[in-house]
């Protein structure tokens, strides 16, 4: 049987044999995906050991698989390289219908914005700025009203689905009887235009996603010594994506928006030829600052491009190999 590992106060009760694992083979849909989602139904008691994403990305991923008939590895690469967030596309209209519904010229405004915008954490959108200092503000907002202060930070990352679904009109019982959910969403679209206006700039042309979204990939040493930093650590970068977009590149909005977790390295496999791989890292093959291939790969990642991993050494376009053999005295 299998149990989950762990402190023995807090061990499992219960017990499942090997065959109750997650597990899926050769499903009628021929493909498999998985995104920091729970793999498996949601009545399945393993849900209750992790923390698992809302399945936007999941979802995301799965629309662009369905929409072709057989994968490429160019079609694999682009799916790796997907910016729209399934979640904005969906409430960014609803969120825009009620903002051009105020009186005030400058939520009018955001809702233009937001209308315009396809849901794309693009480089050059204006929109990812407006929803995500929207939905950082709502998050708060409802959790402020059934949990209590101290608690607010923790709990807010975890009400993704009960926000969706006041936004979407199919929850009414969350705030107080007497609220309005129209006058709710007005106040946290001025709150987030106060927000925008004091942590970035008065302007949208200031609200570019690549201004604020950038990456940077630091040494240790240059986070010990800032004037290493130019030596050592490339960037920072403008760069698309965003939290819960297939192109994963989270970030906080303590530095709004700059970029804080994300893919380190991305690979693409034909199974049916997996000698000639794709692959890309977010720096290079070698540590030392000087060496030409310390960040020659940065470009690529930025780019969302790939460069060749060639698993077969007899093949000729395999340059080189080289062989790393100790001296006999050192064995």
């Amino acid at each position: 049987d299998f149990r989950p590992a762990g402190d023995p106060k807090h061990q499992w009760s219960g017990a499942w044999s090997f065959d109750d694992l997650p597990q899926l083979v050769d499903p009628p849909r021929d493909w498999v995906a998985t995104a920091n989602n729970p793999p498996w139904p949601g009545h399945c008691p393993y849900t209750a050991l992790g923390n698992w994403s809302d399945g936007y990305r999941f979802r995301r991923i799965r629309e662009r698989i369905e929409a072709v008939g057989k994968l490429t590895a160019a079609d694999v690469a682009a799916i790796h390289a997907d910016a729209l967030h399934a979640r904005a596309r969906e409430l960014a209209p609803v969120l825009a219908e009620r903002a051009r519904e105020s009186t005030d010229e400058a939520i009018h405004s955001l809702g233009q914005i937001l209308s315009a915008w396809d849901g794309a954490y693009t480089e050059d959108a204006i929109g990812p700025a407006v929803f995500e200092a929207f939905w950082d503000k709502w998050l708060k907002r409802i959790v402020q009203i059934h949990f209590p202060a101290r608690l607010t930070g923790l709990v807010a990352s975890k009400a993704g689905a009960v926000a969706c679904r006041l936004l979407l009109g199919e929850e009414v019982s969350w705030f107080p009887p007497g609220s309005k959910i129209e006058d709710e969403i007005q106040s946290t679209l001025m709150e987030a235009l106060d927000w925008l206006k004091e942590k970035i700039g008065s302007g949208p042309d200031q609200w570019r996603w690549g201004r604020l979204h950038q990456v940077s990939f630091p040494h240790p040493l240059a986070v010990l010594n800032d004037a290493l930093a130019p030596l050592l650590s490339p960037g920072p970068y403008e760069t698309s994506g965003g939290t819960g977009t297939v192109r994963s590149a989270g970030f906080s909005t303590a530095h709004p928006f700059r970029m804080t977790a994300g893919s380190t390295y991305r690979m693409v496999v034909d199974m049916a030829d997996p000698a000639h791989a794709l692959s890309t890292t977010t720096g290079g093959s070698s540590g030392h600052p000087a060496s030409p291939h310390y960040s020659d790969q940065t470009q690529l990642w930025l780019e969302d491009r790939y460069h060749p991993l060639n698993m077969d050494v007899n093949e000729k376009d395999v340059e080189a190999v080289l062989f790393l053999q100790p001296q006999s005295n050192q064995l």
